[in-house]
């Protein structure tokens, strides 16, 4: 599927990996961290796992599109139905 791993994909996902072990040597009284701390870490984790989920679900619709097996799904709508939803 995806031979090689991009530097779009590998830097958010050592954000998750070291931050997330960072968090669990402080649980297990290897160090200690704030709970202000502890949130700014959970709110990175989360951002690099939404870029890496991004990342990857752009690549594979790039591999779908090229293989020609993406679909398309057409709906009618109308102007006054596009700005309602709006």
């Amino acid at each position: 599927m995806i031979k090689t791993m991009s530097h779009e994909q590998l830097t958010p996902l050592n954000s998750i990996l070291n931050l997330s072990q960072y968090q669990l040597e402080c649980l297990n009284g290897n160090d200690f961290i704030t709970m202000d701390q502890q949130k700014y870490f959970m709110e990175v984790i989360w951002s690099s796992a939404k870029i890496l989920e991004y990342g990857t679900q752009a690549q594979l619709t790039q591999m779908k599109i090229e293989s020609n097996t993406y679909a398309f799904n057409y709906l009618e709508t109308s102007r006054a139905d596009l700005l309602k939803q709006a």
